[in-house]
């Protein structure tokens, strides 16, 4: 048959539209989408969380998910905020802090810096508000890989949700909390 496509394109202002050949998509674009897809799949095959993971399973939530990037001192996840996405940190390093708060004082705490491999806002996923429990701070560029959390958890087995939550712990456990370093009192 036929494969010509038709449109009609209706534009509020003077428009310039770019007619693109199939030929020309595959040897212009084609390559950048699947270099992008390798590396996104390379980048979630080397967490933990996706060992024993189906290749379609991961190939699904790489199309999903966007690599991002954050420069020095940017704001990646607030806490309190809720957030659809879980960030798997490429490169650079990242502050995790939480504020801790007591009838008479508000403590910020330094819960320590994670890297490249290390996982982000899981917590956010596990949560049925979606809030994120921490704030994390870009202390160089960082790039991380942004996953949908729904994305995740519905193309994933409960192995995988329950390996998910133990990582959360993992990150509250009595050790982590220990390693906690109070940065600033009576801070709001």
């Amino acid at each position: 048959g036929d494969n010509t496509r038709t449109a009609t394109v209706v534009a509020s202002e003077f428009s310039v539209l770019l007619e693109l050949q199939r030929p020309d998509y595959d040897a212009t674009f084609r390559q950048a989408d699947e270099e992008e897809i390798i590396e996104k799949v390379k980048n979630l095959t080397v967490c933990p969380l996706f060992n024993n993971i189906s290749l379609k399973k991961v190939l699904r939530i790489a199309y999903g998910s966007k690599i991002m990037t954050f420069s020095k001192d940017q704001t990646i996840l607030t806490e309190g905020v809720k957030s659809a996405y879980i960030y798997f940190v490429i490169s650079g390093l990242v502050a995790v802090s939480t504020v801790c708060r007591t009838p008479s004082q508000t403590f910020l705490v330094s819960l320590g810096n994670r890297q490249s491999g290390s996982v982000l806002g899981v917590e956010t996923a596990l949560s049925p508000d979606g809030q994120s429990n921490f704030t994390y701070v870009a202390l160089s560029e960082v790039r991380v890989l942004a996953c949908q959390s729904v994305s995740l958890t519905r193309r994933c087995t409960k192995e995988f949700a329950a390996r998910m939550a133990e990582y959360a712990e993992a990150c509250l456990s009595p050790a982590a909390v220990n390693r906690m370093v109070l940065v600033e009192t009576d801070w709001i």
